[in-house]
C-alpha cells in the first residue's frame, strides 16, 4: 500500500517512464489483503516498473537512478 501515495488530493503511484523520469498515474485503490492493494484494472500493465516507497518530496517529472541498473 506505501506504492499508492496522495499528490494533488489524489491517489497516485510514480511510474518510471522513458529516461528514467517519474510519471503520477491515477489510481481507484480496492481491497487490502496483508500488505497488499488491489487497484483498479487498467491503470497498469504488467510489467511497468513503479516506485515502491516514494517519500513526500520525489514528484512527477523527477529523474531517477534505478538500483541494480
Amino acid at each position: 500500500p506505501r506504492t499508492v501515495v496522495q499528490r494533488d488530493g489524489r491517489p497516485v503511484v510514480l511510474r518510471i517512464a522513458a529516461g528514467e523520469v517519474l510519471e503520477a498515474v491515477p489510481v481507484t485503490p480496492g481491497r487490502t489483503l496483508g500488505d497488499l492493494l488491489e487497484v483498479e484494472a487498467g491503470a497498469l500493465k504488467t510489467g511497468e516498473r513503479l516506485v515502491l516507497d516514494p517519500g513526500a518530496k520525489l514528484q512527477a517529472g523527477a529523474r531517477v537512478a534505478v538500483a541494480g541498473k
